[in-house]
């Protein structure tokens, strides 16, 4: 999206295009995995039974290939492609919920001997695997945040403006984010000087990119960053708003003095965030730069500009898209609704 330091504000061009969606049963049913896009990033074989329990059952162990596609970025030898993955509790449960199933229910997680990690494994009734110490997911969020897992994503959107290109897999650690925008009450209760019209203690607060970094930092907590705001927004199959593809309404704050949350309907994300179509254009840690590949050049990319998500009241509906990006200098609002919401790092 253009910024109105340098341009004109044009009416937006519609956008109406549908993501598929495409869910992939593995072979050997033990586990699904919703995957977007023509060709499958998350597809899998049919697991190897690669293991045998004490009764002299099979046991699955999730493996290193397998794990890779949960983790793009996890390298190891090719001969051990088929050896079982070490990975935290965090990590069997976020893959877990990757693959659409139950920690503790379809797939267990043990520790291997003399080491922090473990293997996650699934097997057949009647072996034991019930009877392993349960393990806590998702990790507890700090009050008034969510969780978001490790998991890629789809990031970016072909058909939006030419800063959305091009659609594109990427991936996020886990981490926390607040639920809603940090409302006017909460701003001044750390910053007292802060003013805002009365009765709207619980509308977002209306900062600059300097006082919102400012404010997470003094709470120890972050802005998130470009791919995690979109992560938290679009869930992980690439859709156009954060309840779906098709526009309404009645999820989307309705003006200025709307409470956070307030949408006549529900309009939680995936992960269940409020209000990242509408309240206010949300602040993120990044400057604004194109995404890898991206052949459209721009003289705003660089380290002048952050990037806002998420649109605001008031503006069109193609602006309420969860790939659209706006960026403004880190000093001023530029006359728009412009707030924020704090992530955090798993501790």
């Amino acid at each position: 999206m253009q910024c109105p330091y340098n341009t004109s504000n044009a009416v937006r061009r519609a956008f109406a295009a549908g993501m598929a969606v495409l869910a992939v049963i593995l072979a050997s049913g033990i586990a699904t995995a919703q995957a977007p896009l023509g060709a499958n990033p998350f597809a899998q074989g049919p697991p190897t039974m690669n293991g045998s329990g004490t009764s002299g059952a099979d046991i699955v162990f999730v493996t290193n290939a397998e794990f890779k596609r949960f983790r793009p970025t996890l390298k190891f030898d090719p001969k051990e492609a088929g050896a079982a993955a070490l990975m935290s509790p965090r990590e069997g449960g976020d893959y877990t919920a990757f693959v659409g199933k139950r920690l503790g229910k379809d797939f267990y997680w043990k520790r291997a001997p003399e080491k922090e990690s473990g293997y996650l494994m699934v097997g057949m009734p009647g072996i034991g695997l019930e009877t392993l110490p349960p393990i806590q997911w998702p990790p507890a969020a700090p009050t008034g945040m969510v969780y978001v897992p490790e998991r890629p994503f789809i990031m970016g959107n072909d058909k939006g403006d030419d800063d959305e290109k091009p659609k594109h897999l990427a991936a996020t650690g886990p981490y926390f984010i607040d639920k809603l925008e940090v409302g006017n009450a909460e701003f001044k209760a750390v910053f007292p000087a802060f003013e805002f019209p009365a009765g709207q203690e619980d509308s977002p607060a209306i900062v600059n990119w300097q006082q919102a970094a400012d404010y997470a930092a003094k709470i120890q907590k972050r802005l998130p960053t470009e791919a995690e705001w979109e992560k938290a927004a679009r869930g992980w199959d690439g859709r156009t708003f954060p309840w779906g593809e098709t526009f309404d309404p009645s999820l989307v704050c309705a003006d200025d003095k709307t409470p956070r949350g307030g949408a006549t309907a529900s309009s939680a994300s995936p992960y269940g965030c409020l209000d990242m179509a509408g309240g206010a254009w949300e602040w993120t840690a990044d400057w604004y730069k194109p995404y890898p590949n991206n052949d459209s050049p721009d003289d705003d990319y660089g380290e002048t500009f952050k990037v806002l998500r998420g649109g605001s009241t008031g503006v069109d509906i193609a602006a309420l898209r969860t790939s659209l990006r706006l960026y403004l200098p880190l000093n001023t609002t530029g006359g728009y609704r412009t707030g924020f919401r704090c992530a955090k790092d798993i501790e």
